[in-house]
């Protein structure tokens, strides 16, 4: 039976490996039946050339991205976030480059926002030196692995 994984991340956003390391990963799951996988990083499409080149001998690549949207529940008048994933995006449109760049800009400049409120409250991490050492886009799971490094926490999701 044919499988396919239309949902996976890189260190380009929230992933924790590269995109080199996961058309590695994808040759060997390519034997077990795999016949598409499609890169969905959050809020940008920045993996995808070389990540077309890694598997466009197996299937034709599709352009994907996660978007992180937020929206004010009805229900309950609060907002909530929601992630829509969105498939054959042109990844040379220069509107949605703009946007993916301002998106980028948004979360590490969050990302640093959330490490000094920390080390104001008393959690010594260096969210200068995390950000000097990570490869990609940084974003809240990147405070969780400062915090692991840091000693505060053992895990991402005792970080959360």
């Amino acid at each position: 039976m044919d499988t396919a994984d239309l949902h996976f991340h890189t260190t380009n956003s929230d992933g924790k490996h590269s995109v080199q390391w996961v058309v590695e990963a994808l040759s060997k799951a390519k034997k077990n039946d795999l016949s598409l996988a499609v890169l969905t990083d959050h809020d940008g499409v920045a993996g995808f050339e070389e990540f077309s080149e890694g598997v466009r001998k197996w299937w034709t690549p599709i352009c994907a991205s996660e978007l992180s949207c937020s929206f004010t529940d009805p229900a309950t008048g609060k907002d909530r976030e929601l992630h829509l994933l969105m498939y054959g995006l042109d990844p040379h449109d220069p509107e949605l480059v703009q946007n993916f760049d301002r998106f980028k800009k948004e979360r590490e400049a969050r990302f640093f926002k959330i490490c000094e409120k920390l080390e104001v409250a008393g959690f010594p991490i260096n969210g200068k030196a995390f950000a000097e050492k990570h490869p990609g886009v940084l974003g809240r799971p990147h405070v969780a692995d400062a915090l692991i490094v840091s000693g505060i926490v053992q895990t991402r999701k005792e970080s959360f």
